[in-house]
């Protein structure tokens, strides 16, 4: 939302007063979520507030918006052309923003824009497996010391292996059950969940040599009706010391702050001014895949 007080005699060195009144503008959107979407040439972020209808938006060209997966601080600058808005509707302006086809309705009832000031954006990034294990549980001996885990001496820790095991069967997949938790499925009961076990059906042949076309996916080499490596009568073994390519996925939340901003009613009947540093909120959920590479068999 938006607060307002008459306070021209505050900020006469700042601006001179249109009709005698200049407007100092508190934005408080603090309880709404960051949206973002892509424009045509843009990247459009905004927050919508309702009751009444209220958005503040700016846009950041396609060309500058690699700050979005580079952790780090970044800067860009508000323009002519990539302006700051504040504005007030008729109506739910949710449907406006980055349609290919915006509606004539809802209409902007009062508008200020802002052509100076910089954003800053702090971005942070997490590396997850996204293996449905929790980090606690990447531990051979379940101890809930994961750091340091690596059960398959691949180089990379089970926290962020998608096969934690290296038998060439992701993680994920030894959710034999479909419950959503690899940790409980034990196919030979031996008291090691597959997820964590080399040799799933204890036969002594281990999982991935159970890989007859030599793809790199036990899963999909069937003797019997089992995939072999879930089949203790099948013994085939085809050596391969070779692990698959490490898919992760690497997550960011951007902080947006936005400095030195000051905005002009468009009518030209007012000016306003909000405070200088102004928080526009957390752009989470932003997300990349990735590849770590395994190190090489010996």
């Amino acid at each position: 939302m938006i607060k307002k007080g008459i306070v021209c005699l505050l900020l006469m060195t700042l601006f001179s007063c249109n009709d005698g009144d200049v407007f100092f503008t508190e934005l408080t959107f603090d309880d709404f979520e960051v949206q973002y979407c892509e424009g045509s040439s843009s990247l459009i972020f905004y927050k919508i507030t309702d009751e009444p209808y209220q958005t503040i938006s700016f846009t950041t060209a396609l060309a500058n918006t690699s700050f979005l997966t580079t952790p780090g601080d970044h800067t860009s600058t508000i323009t002519a052309s990539d302006s700051f808005y504040y504005r007030q509707y008729n109506g739910n302006p949710s449907i406006i923003f980055c349609s290919d086809f915006p509606p004539s309705t809802p209409t902007i009832t009062n508008e200020f824009v802002s052509t100076t000031g910089t954003v800053q954006y702090a971005n942070t990034m997490t590396q997850e497996d996204r293996d449905n294990v929790d980090d606690a549980s990447e531990g051979f001996d379940l101890n809930n010391n994961y750091l340091g885990d690596d059960v398959d001496n691949d180089g990379i820790l089970n926290n962020l292996d998608f096969d934690d095991d290296g038998d060439n069967v992701p993680t994920d997949e030894e959710d034999l059950d479909g419950d959503g938790d690899p940790t409980n499925d034990d196919t030979d009961g031996d008291g090691i969940p597959n997820y964590l076990d080399p040799d799933d059906d204890d036969d002594g042949i281990l999982t991935r040599y159970e890989d007859a076309d030599g793809d790199l996916d036990p899963t999909d080499d069937f003797t019997t009706t089992n995939p072999d490596y879930l089949d203790a009568t099948v013994t085939n073994s085809n050596a391969i010391d070779q692990y698959r390519d490490n898919e992760l996925w690497e997550d960011f939340s951007i902080v947006i702050q936005v400095q030195s901003l000051q905005l002009l009613n468009s009518s030209g009947e007012q000016q306003s001014v909000i405070q200088e540093t102004f928080n526009f909120g957390t752009v989470n959920n932003i997300a990349t895949s990735a590849t770590l590479y395994p190190v090489d068999f010996n």
